[in-house]
């Protein structure tokens, strides 16, 4: 679903990668499965993390997936729960708040533990003086 953009954002990042860095470690006596372990890959913590919180934001938030392959409403996802508090003469408020609340709890939690690397990555690419 979101592998094309993903790619380009991976695509991106890894060639502001200097590649100075695969000969030094070519000289150390690494191997191309531990360079990539050990030099590549914590500089691509941030753009890893980035990709994650968006693909997880744009499958928790499908509703369309859902709807057609999944027509009993209790078996719906959180995010779709919300239209069962709508009636067609009225609406359950303290209910839809709190359907909303649950709803983006998660999104919220895993920002919140990878806030610094989503940090990290949009200051990847700056001028540092």
């Amino acid at each position: 679903m979101l592998i094309p953009f993903a790619t380009f954002i991976f695509t991106g990042f890894i060639k502001t990668v200097p590649r100075e860095l695969d000969e030094a470690a070519a000289i150390d006596g690494c191997g191309p499965t531990r360079t990539f372990v050990s030099v590549i890959l914590p500089l691509l913590k941030p753009v890893i993390f980035t990709c994650f919180v968006l693909v997880f934001m744009a499958v928790w938030n499908d509703a369309q997936t859902i709807l057609f392959f999944l027509g009993n409403s209790k078996d719906w996802t959180m995010p779709l729960t919300i239209f069962k508090f709508f009636g067609y003469y009225r609406a359950d408020w303290n209910l839809i708040f709190g359907s909303v609340f649950l709803t983006t709890l998660p999104v919220l939690i895993i920002y919140l533990f990878g806030q610094r690397y989503i940090i990290d990555g949009m200051t990847a690419g700056s001028v540092k003086g």
